[in-house]
């Protein structure tokens, strides 16, 4: 399979452009350059030929590589080399927790660099793997040197997650007592209760005030590590 990339002003004053990524033929006549293709990148998958006119081609790339002369000579010269080397695929899934710029399976020829983009999604981290190796990224940008084999991407996506410290006060009691660890977006309570002969003056989170009902004091959607604060003072 083939992988090409094409841009063709087949009408006047417009400019197409195809990402085919699961091309099964591609070859030249008289006149025309024609693709047959299984995927379509740029829109909803079809199946189907492409007839493209030398003379509208505008860029063209097969296998990454790129073609300089739209001729039929120089076109052929192209696809003769990139029919005799070999293409592999990088398969990204899809997934609750990150989303994938590139259409997957990217086609890559054989010794070739990829570079693929995948972005956690809000209050979310991910683990990206190609086998047993973690990839470390530029940016949201993850660069494979050499492709030699067909690669199986793994992304693992995990909640971010906070610490929120509690701090022990004088003459006042909080429950829970120990430093809690919360989820992005999660609530967090505490019941603060003053000593007696003594009553709460205020109550802090990440220096953000909260009120108290009751005794229970309550942070909603926690986003960022924080400590807790608690102030008293006797009657």
């Amino acid at each position: 399979m083939l992988s090409i990339n094409v841009k063709a002003s087949v009408n006047p004053g417009y400019v197409s452009s195809f990402a085919l990524s699961e091309v099964y033929e591609a070859y030249t006549e008289e006149k025309h350059f024609i693709i047959r293709y299984s995927s379509l990148s740029v829109a909803v998958p079809i199946i189907g030929n492409l007839a493209i006119p030398y003379d509208s081609i505008t860029e063209l790339s097969i296998n990454g590589v790129a073609v300089t002369d739209f001729s039929k000579e120089g076109i052929e010269t192209v696809l003769e080399a990139a029919n005799g080397s070999s293409t592999y695929t990088v398969t990204i899934p899809s997934g609750t927790g990150y989303v994938v710029t590139q259409s997957s399976p990217i086609m890559v020829s054989s010794g070739q660099s990829v570079s693929f983009t995948i972005t956690p999604a809000t209050g979310y981290s991910i683990v990206v793997k190609n086998g047993d190796d973690t990839l470390t990224p530029s940016g949201h940008v993850f660069t494979i040197a050499s492709v030699t084999e067909n690669i199986n991407i793994t992304v693992t996506p995990s909640v971010l997650t906070y610490t929120i410290t509690v701090p022990t006060v004088a003459n006042v009691t909080i429950d829970p007592s120990t430093n809690q660890t919360v989820e992005y977006g999660d609530d967090i309570s505490f019941t603060i209760t003053a000593a007696e002969g003594y009553v709460i003056d205020s109550v802090t989170l990440g220096g953000v005030s909260i009120t108290g009902v009751d005794g229970v004091y309550t942070k909603t959607n926690i986003t960022a590590n924080a400590t807790l604060a608690v102030t008293a003072s006797q009657t």
